[in-house]
């Protein structure tokens, strides 16, 4: 059986995506490593923008700049992100504080990408400057002068790693203690309490497991995210 168009229509999308995306892996994987249920970094990223960041209709599938999103986290964005071009070839990005009670820190890392859509290129600069600089003067090539770009902007931790989430570990946690101390306690508080058999006790854990994994699923597919673009 031939594929349908709209197989033929997914391919193609899947294609253009992954590609444009596996390019500039190393800024994926960081970011996108916790959001992934049993996929890789990357392929996490790639389904998140293959429902948002797709544009057109069958054949002329393009993909739209302003909602491509190659970073999340919980670190808050620098507030009011602007990108001037004073001089040719140059960006010159900059942002102000956040205030208030927030999820950031004065060093944190700085990531910039552009991308150049009339010759299909990028520039990328990983941490090259801390949040409270509040500006950052981006040098592209000088052939680049008069191109059309799109310019992102990400942050991550100081020491280089986006910000973890720690509740998967803390059930993981959880789970374990509950596995050896949950049949001692019930005979503890009742000595007349039968014995439970020991795989009774796993297919108890693997359900509760299976059970956090669909939630998790459930999660992944309504999260929203953050989208880190300037100008």
């Amino acid at each position: 059986m031939p594929p349908t168009q709209p197989m033929l229509d997914q391919r193609f999308k899947f294609g253009l995506m992954n590609g444009w995306l596996n390019r500039i892996s190393k800024l994926v994987k960081p970011d996108f490593a916790d959001y992934g249920v049993a996929m890789s970094a990357v392929n996490a990223c790639v389904g998140y923008n293959l429902k948002r960041a797709i544009t057109g209709v069958s054949p002329n599938f393009t993909i739209d700049y302003s909602k491509v999103l190659y970073s999340r986290g919980k670190l808050d964005l620098p507030n009011n992100p602007l990108i001037a071009t004073t001089t040719a070839a140059k960006l010159d990005y900059s942002w102000l504080a956040v205030t208030g009670d927030t999820n950031s820190k004065p060093t944190d890392k700085v990531t910039f990408m552009v991308y150049n859509t009339d010759k299909d290129k990028f520039v990328t600069l990983q941490g090259i400057v801390v949040r409270s600089a509040l500006a950052y003067s981006l040098q592209l090539p000088p052939d680049w002068s008069g191109d059309n770009v799109e310019a992102y902007l990400s942050l991550a931790l100081a020491n280089g790693e986006p910000v973890r989430k720690i509740e998967p570990y803390l059930m993981a946690i959880v789970l374990v203690m509950v596995w050896f101390t949950a049949q001692k306690v019930m005979l503890y508080n009742d000595s007349t309490a039968g014995q439970v058999d020991q795989s009774i006790w796993l297919l108890v854990l693997l359900a509760i497991i299976s059970f956090l994994l669909i939630q998790g699923l459930c999660f992944w597919q309504s999260k929203g995210w953050y989208a880190c673009r300037a100008g």
